[in-house]
């Protein structure tokens, strides 16, 4: 099984914070392999489960297409092919984009890392750029103040940015740069 902790935890160890959640993706699995591992699922709109010793969540990679408005109005794709890339490209900013291999390895196909150490610190408080990475906000306008609201959230983010701080930056637009970068890819 492979199993990657994802989002806040890795972005708050990067800026050297005590990480709160610790969310974990796993790739390649099925809902009745994890169930038959001692998984519990808890998950109503896509496969979480509880982790039988740890109780941590652990979510099937997964893709998300948006169908429709609201928080609901999504087509969930959680078969077992969905790669790990695909599934941090449907995170909302690059900075909880990043997952870390039961290793240490960091896995950060779209610089949420190289974002975070580009940021101006002073007490605690990170002012930088922040780009949108979520379906959401491109598919459905009435995302974006939602999303803004989570940026303020994030815990070390400062509210106070400027314009061209907060980026709608497309995905597949990254995604090619991303490609531009790594002629291999």
């Amino acid at each position: 099984m492979r199993t990657y902790l994802v989002g806040g935890a890795v972005r708050d160890r990067l800026l050297g914070l005590e990480p709160g959640d610790r969310d974990h993706v796993v790739v390649g699995e099925t809902q009745a392999s994890m169930e038959a591992a001692g998984f519990k699922p808890v998950g109503r709109d896509f496969p979480v489960f509880l982790h039988p010793a740890s109780g941590e969540e652990y979510a099937l990679a997964r893709t998300e297409r948006k169908s429709g408005r609201g928080y609901r109005g999504f087509v969930v794709d959680a078969d077992p092919s969905v790669t790990l890339e695909e599934d941090l490209g449907r995170r909302d900013f690059t900075i909880n984009a990043i997952a870390q291999a039961e290793d240490g390895t960091l896995v950060d196909p779209y610089g949420g890392a190289r974002d975070l150490d580009g940021q101006a610190r002073a007490r605690g408080v990170v002012v930088g750029r922040l780009e949108h990475r979520s379906v959401g906000v491109r598919a459905d306008p009435v995302e974006v103040p939602a999303h803004h609201d989570r940026a303020r959230r994030v815990r070390g983010i400062g509210a106070a940015q400027q314009p061209d701080h907060v980026r709608g930056l497309d995905l597949a637009q990254r995604r090619e740069r991303h490609r531009e970068a790594d002629p291999l890819r």
